[in-house]
């Protein structure tokens, strides 16, 4: 009876496919979008997710500990469904090793760990085999520690401690760097342990027991001297301060048994090799990492990349597909770090890659996560067709009305934004690697990083639709021909003109921000800053037969649709000079043409030339922008673009101009200061 309603349904959804968006434009044959909607399973997805979540799996070396057993997870499953080339690369983690310029994490096993309340009243309050997130990832403890418990604030400075003894006692700390706390409590003052306070997350307010994750970053050379850390719910922490401010003496139990060490982090991969291009490569990417249970955060990537790999397989297997033209390679892989290793030790294979999609958090219920899905654009420093294609079939799945029998089918929330890092694939964006990538995640997602990262947070229709655009991107890139060279075109310049029309409505709003004194020439730079979209939008179209065997066969197209780009330049010009002079009129001011200033004429001079052969480490980063004030999330993008546009032909002038136009208005003197110490920590020469 079950197998004639799936028949039936199957039926149905055939019969009434949605049409894609009417544009005539055609890339994939419609018997491949039929059998991806019907073959790909976001219930099947989800149970991967339930599977992957039950264990901790803690970035960095994974021997013996929950993450190993992630790893049999996804690998088993892999095998079992047929696919042959499935491979486990591991790399050294402890902590002190670096891969490139990114500092490797201790491995993380823990057998067991208690926290308890014993004066004024005798509680359990944490249980890592409950609640694994309690327990700070890199705690160090081989028995039971009783003591006092003492409030130092933030806990991170010599005033937090002023007239406060906490040796052999419990160090008690508002949510902050537990890293710092970690070592001015325990490793300068001999605490036994710390305990952290709920941040006060108001979108948590309704869920007085929830925990968050707070990991113990330390030198390598300090983890010896290191102890243990719990973090604390909500409830929990206020009951801790009210006991405080009644001068009640509170008493505490810790008991654990957990290390960290010295050993390889795990990178599990397999593909399908391409039956006319092997040696070009699309890239399906997740992180398996995190801590237990991150259902969101990453189970429902890595399981999304497993279903996936799995159905493509199984429909080539059965010749309802063909082979692949290009290769198409899916790996999971410890969090950037691990990545980095990968990179490092299989540069040529990376450098193959024309197309990279990320997995990373996609399977959210966005109703009660409050979230939405975002589709990152490829950066300005990758010209390719990533960005037309996200645009097109991102729509595509929208039409498709997805839906799954389990439900709670929301409402298909999603944005397309500019590029964003922060996860695996920047280090294929990267310049050095060259393979333009994007993101399909759920950021603000009110659960993320907590204990209630759960399964039920975890919709399988969402998942269904992240799975099915990510493969209809990277279907279409892994086998398009000749003959979707006028289509691709066509997407192409549509984006590129859409592209210039959305950041000239941003240069609209810089030049209305500006003062009487730098309008004239924040107006100069934005005439700029079209042309750098152009010379983007030119490269984008060409990077259509890059990948192709006639690739020099297309000038006369090439040429045709740059002059049509030329002139639509030329109109935003218009359009902005416009704007511009409006203002200065409504101002009483003339408008004026300015000339470069000494400080401009300088960074003309300066060509600077990477020294580093892949994306800097976050470690590295973090220094470096905190030495120069500049440590907000979109400054970190920020110096990761300026590091691909320097090349050893652009000058600081080109550099800081193309980073503006995706950004925003940079100081020259900010930028010319922070590449003297890029310079000084030889990132880069000149």
């Amino acid at each position: 009876m079950r197998a004639n309603k799936v028949f039936i349904f199957s039926v149905i959804v055939f019969l009434t496919l949605p049409a894609f968006p009417q544009t005539g434009i055609r890339l994939l044959d419609q018997k491949v979008i039929r059998q991806f909607l019907d073959e790909i399973s976001g219930i099947r997805a989800k149970e991967y997710v339930t599977g992957i979540s039950q264990f901790n799996r803690t970035d960095g070396a994974y021997e013996n500990t929950g993450y190993e057993k992630a790893v049999h997870y996804v690998m088993s499953h892999l095998k079992e469904s047929g696919l042959s080339d499935v491979q486990l690369l591991t790399y050294p983690s402890d902590g002190a090793v670096s891969h490139g310029t990114w500092l490797s994490n201790p491995g993380f096993r823990v057998e067991s760990a208690r926290l308890s309340l014993i004066k004024p009243l005798r509680e359990k309050w944490c249980d890592f085999s409950v609640t694994a997130i309690s327990l700070m990832p890199y705690s160090n403890g081989n028995g039971v520690y009783e003591g006092e418990v003492i409030h130092v604030g933030k806990g991170m400075s010599e005033k937090d401690y002023s007239g406060k003894d906490v040796k052999g006692k419990i160090v008690f700390a508002d949510r902050a760097d537990v890293g710092q706390i970690m070592r001015e409590a325990v490793i300068k003052r001999g605490a036994l342990g710390i305990i952290v306070a709920f941040s006060g997350n108001r979108r948590l307010a309704e869920y007085p027991s929830a925990v968050e994750v707070n990991r113990i970053y330390l030198k390598a050379e300090e983890r010896k001297q290191a102890s243990w850390g719990f973090s604390l719910s909500n409830a929990q922490s206020e009951k801790l301060k009210q006991w405080l401010k009644a001068k009640k003496k509170i008493i505490m139990r810790a008991e654990v048994y957990a290390e960290t060490f010295a050993g390889n982090m795990p990178v599990i991969t397999t593909a399908i090799n391409g039956s006319a291009y092997p040696d070009q490569e699309v890239v399906f990417m997740a992180h398996l990492d995190h801590y237990k249970p991150g259902a969101c955060d990453n189970a429902s990537g890595s399981a999304g990349l497993m279903e996936a790999a799995i159905i493509l397989n199984k429909l080539i297997e059965r010749e309802i597909l063909p082979k692949p033209l290009r290769t198409v390679r899916f790996l999971w892989v410890p969090e950037l770090e691990g990545m980095a290793a990968y990179i490092e030790k299989n540069r040529e294979t990376a450098k193959k890659g024309i197309m990279g999609i990320n997995f990373d958090m996609i399977g959210e219920d966005t109703r009660v996560c409050q979230t939405a899905m975002l589709i990152t654009r490829a950066p300005l420093s990758q010209p390719s067709i990533l960005d037309a294609l996200i645009e097109y079939y991102t729509r595509c799945v929208d039409q498709l009305n997805v839906t799954t029998e389990l439900g709670p089918n929301n409402m298909f929330n999603y944005r397309i934004i500019d590029y964003m890092g922060g996860s695996d694939h920047l280090l294929f964006n990267d310049t050095q690697i060259g393979v333009p990538s994007t993101m399909i995640v759920h950021l603000n997602n009110r659960f993320w990083h907590t204990s209630l990262d759960t399964p039920d947070k975890v919709d399988p229709a969402e998942l269904k639709r992240c799975i099915l655009l990510g493969l209809f991107l990277g279907w279409t890139a892994a086998n398009y021909t000749e003959d979707h060279v006028l289509d691709l075109f066509e997407l192409t310049h549509q984006s590129v003109e859409r592209k210039m029309d959305r950041y000239a409505l941003q240069y609209l709003s810089r030049l209305d921000k500006a003062g009487s004194r730098t309008i004239h020439r924040v107006h100069r730079n934005i005439h700029r800053y079209i042309e750098i979209l152009l010379e983007n939008g030119i490269l984008s179209m060409s990077s259509i037969f890059k990948n192709l065997p006639d690739h020099n066969t297309h000038t006369e197209l090439i040429d045709a649709h740059s002059d049509l780009l030329k002139k639509y330049a030329e109109i935003q010009k218009e359009r902005i000079k416009n704007y511009y002079t409006q203002l200065c009129k409504k101002r009483g001011i003339e408008p004026q043409d300015v000339s470069l200033t000494e400080l401009e004429e300088e960074c003309r001079t300066i060509i600077p030339e990477r020294l580093v052969g892949q994306s800097l480490g976050m470690h590295a980063v973090f220094e470096i922008l905190s030495s120069q004030n500049m440590s907000s999330i979109s400054s970190y993008d920020m110096l990761y673009e300026m590091l691909n546009f320097t090349d050893g032909k652009n000058n600081l002038l080109e550099i800081r101009n193309a980073v503006s136009a995706e950004y925003r208005e940079l100081s020259f003197r900010r930028v010319k200061s922070l590449f003297e110490v890029l310079k000084a920590n030889k990132v880069v020469d000149y």
